[in-house]
């Protein structure tokens, strides 16, 4: 599991205009990645829909690299390697990798909130070790079986109901 270290965001030569900029377009990628991950999770072989998250990671990743935010950008890099491995017809989208996938965008979500916060961030090393596995065919390593995404909150306060929860908890009055 990959765990997130405490302290305020430390990179080299920080830029403060330059991390809310990628703050701001990171959340608007983001948010157009979770309506096509929803798509494809009902239509997994759609070549489109695997192209256009990989627009949106690309964009994303370009973006973490000139921000010298080197975690989402590895991360990003994992994910597009997945999906090229599927979009060339390597592998194909099976759940293991929609869900995986699904695992790193709420990562991505959380990694972008902390830099929102200014908090510090660390490479999330398994999640980014399934997501090769899954793209080279290799077994995934016990570490990286048990990957969990970046909480987006702080620790205790995450809401059941968000995406990426094991158990949809819904109250219907």
């Amino acid at each position: 599991m990959d765990v997130q270290p405490e302290g305020p965001l430390d990179l080299p030569e920080m830029d403060q205009d330059l991390l809310d900029i990628f703050v701001q377009e990171g959340n608007d990628i983001l948010d157009h990645s979770d309506s096509v991950m929803a798509k494809l999770r009902e239509a997994p072989q759609d070549r489109e829909l695997i192209a256009t998250l990989q627009r949106d990671l690309h964009t994303l990743k370009g973006g973490a690299r000139m921000a010298g935010i080197g975690p989402i950008g590895d991360l990003t890099h994992a994910m597009e390697s997945l999906l090229d491995a599927t979009y060339d017809g390597h592998r194909s989208m099976d759940f293991a990798s929609v869900e995986a996938l699904e695992r790193s965008y709420d990562s991505l979500h959380g990694l972008v909130q902390r830099i929102a916060r200014r908090e510090a961030i660390a490479l999330p090393e398994a999640m980014i070790a399934r997501l090769s596995a899954l793209a080279t065919g290799e077994e995934i390593p016990a570490q990286a079986a048990a990957a969990e995404p970046v909480a987006a909150e702080p620790r205790g306060e995450r809401d059941p109901t968000v995406r990426g929860d094991a158990i949809l908890e819904v109250e219907i009055e």
